[in-house]
This record gives C-alpha cells, sequence and structure tokens, in this order.
C-alpha cells in the first residue's frame, strides 16, 4: 500500500472509517493479511511434538507473538500525513469475531486436505481398503494423543501446544465449540483449528467408509444401545473404567466415550449418547437400556462364540 498515492491512501482511510468492526477485519485481512507468519499445512499426525525444528518453529512465533502487540494496526506515512488502520479488538464480542474469523483462515487448509485425499483415494486399487486405513492411522493419532497426556507429567510447553490440538477436536467431536472470549495467540488458533480438522476429517472419512461398506445383507449391525450392552457383558467398559482410574484420569467418562467410538466404529456425533449410556450404568439408572430384550440378545449373540 506504500506504493499508493495519497490521494488514495486517504480514500482507503475514509473507507476504512465508515466500516463496522467486522467488516474493518475483512477489509484490513484484504490489504494487509491478518495472519502475520508462515504456517506449515495441515498436519494429519502432529509430527510437531516430535521434530524439534517444527517444535522450535511454533515456539518462536508463539514468543514473539507474546512480545509484540501490534499485530492488528497499520500505520502508514505520506509527505508528513499518517494514516492509522487499526483493528485491536476492545470488546468481547470483538474478541470474539477476530479469534473466530483466525480460526477460519486457518480452517481453509481442508482445501488442500480434501483434494489430496481426493486424488489418493481416486487412485487407490482398493476404495475400501484405502479408507479402513486412513480411518486405523486417525485413530491411531488420537490414542497417541491421549497416551502422551497419561504419561507426561511435566507441564511444558510442547505439552501445552497438545493440549490446545486436543481441544480443539474434543470441540468439534462433542459438539460444543464454544466462542473463545479472549484474545488469543496465533500458535493457540493454529492448533485449535488443527484439531477441528482432525475431528472433522475424521467424521468425512468414516461416513464415507459406511458408503463402502459391503453389503451383508444376511446380517444387521446392532444398535448403539446393544452394542453398550454386549461391551458391559464382556467386561470391557469395566476394565478400561479400572484402567482410567489405574492412571488417575480425571472425569474419563469422556475419554472413555471416545474409546468406545473407536471399538465400535460409532460416529463421533454419537459422543454424547454414549456418555449417558456409561453414566447411567454407573449410577444404576440404566433400566431402558439393560433390559431383558436386550440381555437377552446379547446373550443369545454370545452364546454362539461360547462366551455366554
Amino acid at each position: 500500500m506504500q506504493n499508493y498515492s495519497l490521494q488514495v491512501i486517504s480514500a482507503f482511510h475514509e473507507e476504512f472509517g465508515r466500516l463496522d468492526y467486522q467488516g474493518k477485519v475483512v477489509w484490513f485481512d484484504k490489504e494487509f493479511g491478518i495472519v502475520p507468519f508462515e504456517f506449515p499445512s495441515f498436519d494429519i499426525e502432529a509430527t510437531w511434538f516430535s521434530n524439534e525444528l517444527k517444535l522450535s518453529n511454533l515456539i518462536m512465533m508463539f514468543h514473539q507473538d507474546s512480545r509484540e502487540s501490534n499485530f492488528f494496526e497499520k500505520k502508514i506515512k505520506l509527505k508528513e500525513q499518517s494514516f492509522k488502520f487499526d483493528i485491536r479488538p476492545l470488546s468481547k464480542l470483538q474478541r470474539i469475531f477476530l479469534n473466530q474469523y483466525i480460526i477460519n483462515k486457518f480452517l481453509e487448509g481442508r482445501n488442500n486436505l480434501n483434494e489430496q485425499i481426493t486424488q489418493e483415494y481416486t487412485n487407490s486399487a482398493n476404495k475400501f481398503k484405502f479408507l479402513e486405513a486412513r480411518v486405523y492411522k486417525l485413530a491411531t493419532v488420537i490414542n497417541w494423543v491421549n497416551h502422551t497426556f497419561d504419561s507426561h507429567t511435566k507441564v511444558a510447553l510442547r505439552l501445552q501446544f497438545l493440549r490446545i490440538f486436543h481441544n480443539g477436536f474434543l470441540a468439534f467431536t462433542h459438539g460444543n465449540d464454544k466462542m473463545i472470549t479472549i484474545r488469543r495467540n496465533f500458535v493457540e488458533l493454529f492448533l485449535y483449528s488443527q484439531g477441528l480438522l482432525l475431528a472433522e476429517h475424521w467424521a468425512d472419512i468414516q461416513k464415507k467408509l459406511e458408503k463402502t461398506l459391503p453389503k451383508k445383507s444376511d446380517r444387521k449391525n446392532l444398535s448403539l444401545p446393544l452394542k453398550i450392552v454386549l461391551l458391559k457383558e464382556l467386561g470391557i467398559i469395566e476394565l478400561l473404567k479400572a484402567k482410567f482410574k489405574e492412571n488417575r484420569v480425571d472425569g474419563f467418562h469422556n475419554s472413555l466415550a471416545d474409546l468406545i467410538c473407536l471399538i465400535t466404529s460409532e460416529s463421533p456425533k454419537n459422543h454424547q449418547s454414549i456418555v449417558e449410556f456409561i453414566t447411567a450404568l454407573s449410577t444404576g439408572t440404566s433400566s431402558d437400556l439393560l433390559t431383558v430384550e436386550n440381555i437377552r440378545m446379547i446373550k443369545n449373540k454370545l452364546e454362539q462364540f461360547q462366551l455366554s
């Protein structure tokens, strides 16, 4: 913009001044670019956690962002005249909008990811196996994240980064993507959006996998309640609870529900229903779940495997 004439800059400044806050943010992004750092592309495996070079770049940006406060203010001087373009948020609503706008900028990374997956899917000889391997890879990442929290006790910056990444994943999975009401660091918003993208991608791949499943007209899938009853009868739910308690995982019902989603290939959208079923089993209010009919059906299934 420095190459523009004084008359043009003056006209831009007048136009900017007439806009509301949301319009100013969009205008600012178009003219100056709202993200001051060059962030990496979508990393499905969060390799920055163990890659020292990638991690050091994120830490450097994080500290630089913490030190500087003028990323949302641009000043232009021409012929002893100064023009200021300022989008620093001054209210809670402005902070919410700015954070969400930046998150959406990072979420544009889904376009490159979708193009890559579409190309790989098209070129794959076995569409079903490609999607199955993709779901397994994503599930491995999610399990690794949960295991990392359990096995690391030091509150290192890399662990804080992973927590933000995981918060984004949980926000999408649990359907509770709350508005971020305080101004967040660019790195924090980037990592949060990557977690959102991971969960979104996992859900998309699972939907595609379900559509390509081989048709078995003689075999019906169990409903979600029956799956829960089956896991209970096999002792799997109690085993997992004991594991969580052994590792002193607080509020483990959400993590347990995530694991059950993986075990049963249930959509993350059913997370809340699973939490409610687990809670009902724990509190003894599971009469709607543990009906005579459900128990009998599962016991009949287990008899086929000589497990009843």
